[in-house]
């Protein structure tokens, strides 16, 4: 099963009075699972991501088959 999933979670307490998430990109692909997850702020209805060069969290992880 490929496909590419999308999805926010809340950061919670991370700034006060303001609403920050990770967007979370899940990527299955050849029998391998990729999430990124790239923190970002909600202001005035848009999004406002945070400046950097690549030092976000991403998990890799191969998936095993059923036994």
């Amino acid at each position: 099963m490929d496909g590419e999933f999308a999805g926010m979670e809340e950061i919670k307490d991370y700034e006060a009075g303001k609403k920050w998430f990770h967007e979370n990109s899940l990527l299955i692909k050849d029998d391998q699972a990729i999430l990124d997850k790239v923190p970002l702020e909600i202001a005035k209805r848009r999004k406002e991501y945070s400046a950097s060069d690549g030092g976000f969290i991403t998990h890799r992880q191969p998936l095993l088959p059923a036994k």
